[in-house]
């Protein structure tokens, strides 16, 4: 029953993909609110670290995300996408 709601039964990948690439955008967001905030005193060491952690955890995001989307295409790369079996076609 379960199943029926759940959206990413059928592509486990999609789901990564999604929470990873949402996870991405808050990230984003608020790296960019950190550095255009006015600071009385200048953006201190405590400031910058937070702001570089941050931006370390958008790109562990972005990786994974990558990952999780190339794991398909390992699994069946002659047809999973159109351009792939395009290519076939093409002698590529």
């Amino acid at each position: 029953m379960l199943v029926k709601v759940n959206a990413f039964a059928e592509d486990p990948y999609d789901a990564v993909g999604s929470f990873g690439i949402q996870l991405a955008v808050l990230c984003a967001v608020v790296s960019f609110l950190r550095i255009i905030r006015l600071y009385s005193n200048g953006i201190t060491p405590n400031n910058l670290s937070l702001i570089l952690r941050r931006n370390t955890v958008l790109l562990l995001s972005n990786s994974v995300t990558l990952i999780a989307n190339m794991t398909p295409l390992q699994k069946r790369p002659d047809g999973f996408h159109p351009i792939c079996t395009l290519l076939k076609k093409q002698g590529f």
